[in-house]
């Protein structure tokens, strides 16, 4: 599986999100940010994206997804959280 990589920064942190290349079915992908001072020692968390026919509907491994990570994920994929 292929996957559309993005990397950058927001604030303090730095971030990586996966989102699958396709656009039917059910297919995952993943997110992890963390503080660039300690290099995630102090602030490090990732989950699991699951998309349904190419929109993100669902997520795992945190509790609310950041703002900055929606809107990365609506720049290349319908969002409907």
């Amino acid at each position: 599986m292929y996957y559309i990589e993005i990397y950058g920064s927001f604030k303090d942190l730095l971030y990586k999100i996966m989102i699958p290349n396709e656009e039917f079915g059910v297919e995952y992908g993943f997110f992890e940010y963390w503080d660039e001072e300690t290099d995630g020692y102090n602030n490090y968390k990732d989950g699991e994206l699951i998309f349904e026919d190419g929109e993100l509907f669902d997520y795992n491994g945190i509790s609310s997804l950041p703002s900055f990570i929606i809107k990365e994920i609506a720049k290349y994929r319908k969002v409907n959280l």
